[in-house]
């Protein structure tokens, strides 16, 4: 019932994947490394981005996240 990712094409070359993750003050994810701050992405329910440039990009890390944000919009 909510949306807990979004995939936009950011450039020619790179596609940026936002999830909707816990804030950091409760007990969530910090920006941090690949996990940027969504800041204006998305509408805003989501919290971070990742960049993805290659299929490879999605690896078990971005797996991870993605599970995150999928179990926290369904409870």
């Amino acid at each position: 019932e909510r949306q807990f990712a979004l995939v936009q094409a950011s450039t020619r070359t790179r596609v940026d994947l936002g999830v909707r993750l816990r804030d950091e003050s409760l007990g969530g994810v910090a920006p941090a490394g690949r996990l940027a701050a969504a800041g204006s992405f998305g509408s805003g329910n989501i919290t971070h981005r990742i960049a993805l440039t290659a299929p490879g990009d999605v690896d078990a890390e971005v797996r991870g996240w993605l599970r995150a944000a999928y179990d926290g919009a369904a409870g």
